[in-house]
Parts: C-alpha cells; structure tokens; sequence
C-alpha cells in the first residue's frame, strides 16, 4: 500500500513539473513574439477564438469517430446553423451578444 501512494506522489511531482515545464515554453514563446512581432490584442483573440473552434472541431470528430467508428464531417455542420443565426442576431440586428449567444446555443 505505502508503494502505491509513493508512486502517486512521484507521479504528481512529474506531473506538477511538467505543467510547468510546458508553462514556462508557452510563456517564453509569447513574451518572444511580442517582443520581435509586436500584434494588436484583437489579433490574439481572434487567434484564439479561431484555435478553440478548430480544438473542438477535432475533439467532436475524434469523439464520433470513437463511438461509431465512422468518419463523419456532417457533425461540423451541426454547429454552422445556430452559429449563422448568432451572427446575423448580433450583427444585423442588434442584439446583444450574450442574447444572441444564448438564443444560438
């Protein structure tokens, strides 16, 4: 018993190090880019709304493709109607985003 809860505090050490391991590269690759590349902050945030989108594209196509062992790209179209939607209640419209957001979600 005692083995076993050394192993897990040695994995969680290896864990908590390689959080920050991984941490620090992140950081220093900012700090790197808007030191040398300097980019407005609505550039970032598109960047990071567009890596989100494409983060849960994969995650939906993996998890159907583990469920049903089937490739299916129809499930990227599921999210393109309510998304329309969104877009045209706050853009031509005038909605408020968060109504907007919850009406397309």
């Amino acid at each position: 018993m005692t083995f076993t809860l050394r192993g897990l505090k040695a994995s969680a050490a290896r864990l908590d190090r390689s959080r920050v391991v991984a941490v620090t590269a992140i950081v220093v690759v900012l700090v790197i880019q808007l030191i040398w590349f300097p980019m407005p902050f609505g550039l970032w945030i598109r960047g990071l709304v567009l890596g989100l989108l494409n983060a849960m594209l994969a995650i939906g196509m993996a998890l159907i493709y583990r469920a049903n062992r089937i490739i299916n790209f129809a499930q990227a179209d599921l999210g393109t109607v309510p998304a329309s939607f969104v877009t045209a209640f706050i853009l031509f419209w005038g909605w408020s985003y968060w109504l907007g957001l919850a009406t397309g979600i």
